[in-house]
């Protein structure tokens, strides 16, 4: 199965990994449940500030590194987030 999920109240260019991303992308991996989950890495390339460097490319990363672990798992980080049923 393949998946994108947009998450529409994260506006472009602004991104900052805060705990309502972590949220929003955490109770996307609870609800999809994927085996893999790509992002960008959440460290910054001193030799490439293009492109891998993007505030937003980082700031995805680490809040995305944040939900795989420990938040999707964890039952008391974001606990409204679990899929019902």
């Amino acid at each position: 199965m393949r998946r994108v999920d947009f998450l529409e109240d994260h506006p472009d260019g602004l991104l900052s990994p805060t705990p309502a991303l972590r949220r929003d992308i955490t109770a996307a991996i609870r609800r999809i449940r994927p085996d893999r989950v790509l992002t960008s890495s959440p460290l910054r390339r001193w030799e490439h500030l293009t492109g891998p460097s993007h505030p937003d490319h980082l700031a995805v990363g680490e809040a995305t590194t944040c939900a795989v672990y420990p938040d999707a798992r964890n039952r008391f980080a974001f606990p409204n987030c679990w899929p019902k049923g």
